[in-house]
């Protein structure tokens, strides 16, 4: 089974993640924020893969941070109507970059079936958090193996992890 990994504010869902409630308006626009009509995630093809996933998007943020995120099994987006297409991201490794996805083509009522997905997720405690020095852990872990170089990752992370 395929899978995508979806960055989240937790906090924000505040309110908006217990089972059966109303999504409050904030959770879309402080959240989920999708970019023009396309939302950002990453792939991961199997369980065993999900590691690279939020390794990918832990790469190409531009701040070291505590991170929420849930994993949602592609083939769910897929029923829901919802298209994922292939994107290349401007920022990260060029090794992951092939990782990135887009739930594309969205309007209000499609954004508001991705939140629904979210809300289940978080609600069925299928939300994980990855503390800041869990992050800089793997991000080093992934410099020491080679998977890519510092200096291709965001100026301040790169300096964060006192390897540029």
């Amino acid at each position: 089974m395929s899978y995508l990994v979806r960055k989240i504010e937790r906090s924000r869902w505040n309110g908006s993640d217990i089972a059966g409630s109303r999504i409050k308006a904030d959770v879309v626009a402080s959240c989920i924020r999708p970019n023009g009509s396309e939302l950002s995630v990453w792939f991961a093809e199997n369980e065993a893969d999900i590691a690279k996933a939020k390794l990918a998007m832990l790469a190409a943020m531009n701040k070291l941070a505590t991170v929420d995120f849930v994993i949602l099994p592609i083939a769910e987006i897929q029923d829901a109507g919802l298209k994922v297409v292939s994107t290349l991201p401007t920022l990260g490794p060029e090794s992951l970059k092939a990782l990135h996805r887009d739930i594309h083509d969205l309007d209000l009522d499609s954004l508001k079936v991705v939140a629904q997905i979210i809300q289940e997720h978080i609600v069925n405690k299928k939300a994980v958090r990855l503390t800041r020095d869990a992050c800089k852990r793997m991000l080093l872990g992934a410099i020491q193996s080679n998977e890519f170089s510092a200096d291709e990752l965001h100026a301040d992370i790169a300096k964060n992890l006192a390897v540029a």
